[in-house]
């Protein structure tokens, strides 16, 4: 498994308001990090976000 540094947008402000910011997840590659960034509590999950748009970046640490 490797870690990843995902920027995602958050929040509770309201459609099309957001904050963005960093979580780290483990995975075995770039697709299901963002499978699980896009999941993890607080991260937008409007009808455009569902669709993977609120996963901002993907890197790899390590």
């Amino acid at each position: 498994m490797f870690l990843f540094d995902c920027v995602v947008r958050m929040g509770h402000q309201g459609s099309g308001r957001f904050l963005e910011r960093h979580v780290r997840v483990r995975a075995d590659n770039a697709l299901q990090a963002l499978r699980r960034a896009k999941t993890m509590p607080g991260v937008k999950k409007g009808a455009l976000f569902g669709s993977g748009a609120s996963v901002l970046s993907v890197a790899l640490v390590r």
